[in-house]
């Protein structure tokens, strides 16, 4: 570690901000997040199509196809209200 001589370091967070990130990754891979809990939008089903529709024009098939994965994981879970 160098540290210029005319600095002083307050903390130490490099650890703190490194399990973080490994937390962060760890819940986005196995699902757990982000979830229903953690947005207050709810997305219509027409416009789950549309966006899987438009996905796949541009072909984005394995973003299309991560939609459909996340619809299906989420469904039933949602108690936000439609907006």
């Amino acid at each position: 570690q160098v540290t210029p001589k005319f600095c002083k370091q307050f903390a130490n967070v490099g650890h703190v901000i490194s399990q973080g990130l490994v937390d962060f990754r760890q819940a986005v891979e196995q699902g757990e997040f982000p979830g229903p809990e953690h947005t207050p939008y709810k997305m219509k089903p027409e416009e789950v199509v549309q966006l899987q529709q438009a996905l796949k024009e541009k072909g984005h098939l394995v973003a299309a196809e991560a939609v459909s994965e996340t619809m299906k994981r989420t469904a039933g879970k949602d108690t936000k209200k439609e907006t």
